[in-house]
């Protein structure tokens, strides 16, 4: 939650300043962007905090990968802070924070229990690889094109009199947050390509179709609920009155008018149920091994439930490294 919440607020702040700002354009290097800095701020505190917590959740190599990102990230938006310069390629760095609210969303899916085959996970999904492939992999090559421009502006030679090391700053973080994200990139691809996949082979007319029947139950049962309790305040003053209520005059149900209403509810109840069986996407059930297990499992070690084929069995290691609370750029 922490990590959507961060990654959209800072996302909005990025796109906001990259749209409205013309002189961050204008003035790549020199220029402070408030709202760009106050981006990076948040970034910087996240990061820190994310670097103390990740120790009790992750193990083995990818924690010193992402320890490796998080300090790399950190360490640039901090010198970016501390001197207000290069706010523009701070900013447009951090909007690779678009991607993660899904990931994040795709982790809390698997977590509960649905497999990678379902509509919706298959959706968002799809959805963070194309965006991962947008701001972490193809927007890798304006930017060094718009800092090779930068390197011979007169502000970039003026600051680096200032600070002499600045160029090693300005290369290195950057270089290492793309060498990591073209690393994560062909997992991402993998799990985006079998999304694909799976929501072009589903069977939409069907879903489409079972959720009207269920819209329709839904508010038949909403009628029929409503009519009810309309009866019952229009009978209510007379029995509270002790006064005679003539049984004639109150409208009785025929048999004829019970077997087209419970007709009308089995027929539909049918479809669903027919519909339900064949369709793509069903309601979830937990499996018993959640049961027996005490539901899904939280921590570093597995954070996924358990599946029940050997081909899903794969996919929870394979989240779990694409998937920290997740901050990569």
């Amino acid at each position: 939650t922490v990590s959507s919440l961060h990654a959209t607020v800072v996302s909005i702040l990025c796109l906001s300043t990259l749209l409205t700002d013309n002189l961050l354009w204008k003035q790549p290097v020199t220029y402070p962007a408030r709202s760009g800095l106050i981006a990076l701020a948040i970034s910087v505190g996240y990061f820190l905090c994310d670097i103390v917590s990740m120790p009790f959740y992750w193990r083995g190599s990818d924690l010193y990968i992402f320890l490796l990102h998080h300090f790399a990230a950190a360490l640039a938006f901090q010198q970016v802070i501390k001197y207000r310069i290069c706010t523009f390629f701070g900013v447009y760095r951090l909007t690779t924070e678009l991607s993660t609210p899904f990931i994040n969303q795709r982790w809390f899916y698997r977590t509960i229990g649905y497999t990678p085959d379902r509509r919706r996970v298959c959706s968002v999904t799809l959805m963070f690889a194309i965006l991962f492939a947008i701001t972490r992999n193809f927007m890798i090559v304006p930017f060094w094109w718009i800092s090779y421009r930068a390197l011979s502006s007169p502000g970039f030679v003026t600051a680096r009199q200032a600070i002499p090391w600045l160029i090693v700053a300005f290369i290195i973080p950057p270089l290492i947050l793309d060498i990591l994200n073209i690393y994560w990139a062909s997992k991402t691809y993998r799990i985006g390509w079998r999304a694909a996949k799976c929501l072009w082979n589903a069977d939409w007319r069907t879903d489409i179709r079972l959720a009207h029947a269920r819209l329709r139950r839904r508010l038949r049962r909403l009628r029929h609920r409503k009519s009810s309790d309309s009866a019952n305040i229009n009978l209510a003053p007379l029995a509270t009155s002790g006064m005679a209520v003539d049984i004639s005059e109150i409208p009785t149900v025929t048999s004829s008018s019970v077997s087209n209403i419970r007709f009308e509810s089995d027929a539909l109840d049918l479809f669903i149920l027919e519909s339900s069986s064949s369709s793509s996407e069903t309601e979830y059930e937990p499996a018993d091994s959640e049961y027996e297990n005490g539901g899904p499992k939280h921590g570093g070690e597995d954070m996924l439930t358990n599946e029940t084929s050997a081909v899903i069995r794969t996919e929870p290691s394979e989240d779990q490294q694409l998937t920290q609370r997740t901050t990569f750029l």
